[in-house]
C-alpha cells in the first residue's frame, strides 16, 4: 500500500490592485494554520518568517513584521520591505519630498486652470 504524503501547507495570498479591492487569502487548512501561526508570532516577537507553498508545489518564505508606535502614511508603504529601509531618515526624507512634490505639481495645475495669468511654461 502507498504511503500518504503528508498535506503540504499550501496558501496563495492576493494584493489588491487597485484601492478599496480586498486581500484575497486562499489556501488548505495547513497552510492557513501556519500563516496564523506566523502572525501570532509577529505579533509577540515582533518579526516571523515561515515557508508555506503554492498550489503548483513551489516553496515561498513568508515574513510578517508589526511595528509598532505611530508611523507616518508612507512609511506603512515600505515598511518592513528589504528593499526599503523606513527607519533609515534618508529614505524618509526622499519619500517625503517626493510625495510633497507631487502634491505641489498637483495644487499648480489647478491654480494654472483657475488663473490664466500664470503662463504654463513647458
Amino acid at each position: 500500500m502507498p504511503v500518504n504524503r503528508p498535506e503540504l501547507p499550501i496558501a496563495h495570498l492576493h494584493a489588491p490592485r487597485f484601492p478599496h479591492e480586498p486581500v484575497d487569502i486562499i489556501g488548505n487548512k495547513s497552510g492557513l494554520e501556519r500563516l496564523i501561526n506566523l502572525l501570532i508570532d509577529a505579533v509577540g516577537e515582533h518579526r516571523s518568517e515561515s515557508v508555506i507553498f503554492t498550489s503548483d508545489g513551489f516553496d515561498s518564505e513568508v515574513r510578517a513584521t508589526c511595528l509598532e508606535g505611530e508611523r507616518r502614511p508612507e512609511e506603512w508603504c515600505r515598511a518592513g520591505s528589504p528593499r526599503w529601509d523606513v527607519d533609515d531618515p534618508r529614505i524618509a526624507r526622499i519619500i517625503e519630498l517626493t510625495e510633497e512634490n507631487g502634491r505641489l505639481r498637483r495644487i499648480i495645475s489647478v491654480l494654472r486652470l483657475g488663473r490664466k495669468s500664470i503662463p504654463d511654461d513647458r
